[in-house]
């Protein structure tokens, strides 16, 4: 069975909890094993490197690490002033006759 996931890659989230808190960034990826997303600009790691044959520099590098999936939440509004909202999975039959699943915010009832 195919279970449909609230939080999507791509989605607009903002950090509820934690050192980047209040924070809005999209997601990258969603790794569902392990119940955590990778959003882009958050929670920073920094990596040093030496150089190599393929990365003659070499140095200091910064990526996003991952985020327990409990501690962001899907945002709905403009990049200014971000709301940030539960979702509903709502089943709507489409003109083919399958069932579609569609998500929508809990405070403004927009559609993702």
């Amino acid at each position: 069975m195919n279970k449909i996931k609230r939080i999507r890659t791509g989605d607009k989230v903002m950090v509820i909890a934690g050192k980047d808190k209040g924070k809005t960034g999209t997601i990258l990826e969603v790794l569902h094993a392990k119940n955590t997303v990778v959003v882009e600009g958050l929670n920073m790691r920094t990596i040093h490197t030496k150089p190599t044959q393929q990365d003659q520099e070499g140095g200091i590098k910064h990526s996003p690490g991952p985020l327990n999936i409990s501690k962001v939440m899907l945002v709905s509004g403009n990049e200014k002033n971000p709301v940030p909202s539960k979702v509903t999975l709502t089943k709507t039959k489409n003109p083919k006759g399958r069932t579609e699943t569609i998500r929508t915010f809990k405070k403004n009832g927009e559609e993702l």
